[in-house]
């Protein structure tokens, strides 16, 4: 299982919170300096997305998205300002970087490399 392959790489078992789990506010009172979702996020179920953004702002001011797709949109009012996006054009995938700090310079963060995005809708 991928709990398992996460125990033998890291050495201690990978945490089991869900979207719900942020959402109803169980983890609030914890912080990390950013939170990756990789290939989750386009997946929530949208009645829940916004209070699922506003629960993680409050853990972190910094979000990265990595999707398939162009969801999920996150709304800046859920506390939540686009920095960069780029875009792997071979193996489509998206990296999104979000802040709660606006309109101040971006976090520093890596980024991986990547081409810039294009919004030419073919997906």
């Amino acid at each position: 299982t991928p709990g398992e392959a996460y125990l033998r790489r890291v050495g201690r078992p990978a945490e089991t919170w869900s979207f719900e789990d942020f959402a109803r506010g169980d983890l609030s009172d914890r912080r990390w300096s950013v939170i990756v979702c990789s290939f989750a996020m386009h997946l929530c179920d949208r009645a829940y997305l916004p209070t699922l953004c506003m629960m993680l702002a409050c853990s972190t001011d910094n979000l990265i998205i990595l999707t398939p797709h162009k969801r999920p949109e996150i709304d800046p009012g859920w506390g939540w300002h686009l920095w960069s996006e780029s875009r792997d054009p071979y193996w489509r995938i998206r990296l999104r970087r979000y802040s709660t700090q606006y309109p101040a310079e971006p976090p520093t963060l890596p980024m991986l490399a990547a081409n810039e995005v294009d919004d030419d809708g073919d997906d």
